[in-house]
C-alpha cells in the first residue's frame, strides 16, 4: 500500500508525484478532441486498442 508502513518520506513523495503525473496524463488523453471526432463502435474500438497498447508491445 503507498505509504505504508516502512516507506520513507521521499518514497511518499515520489509515489504522489507520479500518481498525480499519471492522473494527468490520463486527463489529457481523455480530454483531447480525437475522441469527439470517432462515433459509435469506432471510438470503442480505437479506446480498447488504447487499453491494449503494452499487450502489444509484450
Amino acid at each position: 500500500m503507498a505509504g505504508g508502513e516502512g516507506w520513507s518520506e521521499e518514497q511518499v513523495e515520489e509515489n504522489r508525484r507520479l500518481l498525480e503525473a499519471e492522473t494527468e496524463a490520463a486527463r489529457t488523453v481523455w480530454a483531447h478532441p480525437y475522441w469527439q471526432e470517432l462515433q459509435g463502435t469506432d471510438r470503442v474500438d480505437a479506446q480498447t486498442q488504447l487499453m491494449h497498447l503494452t499487450d502489444q508491445a509484450a
